[in-house]
């Protein structure tokens, strides 16, 4: 899905199918054609035709200045140097990996003390609710044990 290789690919197939010169300008012609699925397809009778009858025209259509080989040696030549496109690419990727990495580790460490602090607030609330409770059992019995007007009714 990387744009990066889609314009290679889009690249070697225009080069595929481009006219060369020559009395062979395209593979066609050789019985060399493109499927479905991208791959190639060879018929073996018309290339066996084309290189019994016009040899020189087959060699002229892959080598040569302006042959099939050196158009796809300059469209394939920008993607796989080693300052290339793909070597550009794979580069910009290893350093987004590694700001992944590092943003994964930042965010564990967060989260690691987002927990530390919410069990101290927990245990701190629960400690507060036990202290609350024993200081109302404590009130309760008081009033429980006064006289008249503060006594619950039974």
């Amino acid at each position: 899905g990387d744009a990066s290789v889609r314009g290679l690919l889009s690249s070697i197939r225009s080069e595929m199918v481009s006219a060369g010169e020559g009395s062979i300008k395209v593979l066609a012609e050789l019985g060399i054609t493109t499927q479905k699925d991208g791959t190639l397809a060879i018929d073996d009778a018309k290339l066996k035709t084309a290189l019994d009858n016009n040899i020189d025209a087959v060699g002229t259509l892959f080598t040569g200045d302006k042959g099939l080989m050196a158009r796809l040696e300059t469209k394939v030549s920008a993607y796989a140097a080693s300052d290339g496109i793909l070597s550009k690419r794979i580069s910009s990727l290893n350093v987004t990996l590694n700001g992944i990495d590092e943003q994964r580790e930042v965010l564990t460490q967060r989260t690691e003390k987002l927990k530390e602090r919410l069990y101290a607030q927990f245990n701190a609330m629960d400690l507060l609710v036990g202290q609350l409770l024993a200081t109302s059992d404590r009130l309760s019995q008081t009033f429980d044990s006064l006289p008249g007007i503060a006594q619950k009714k039974k």
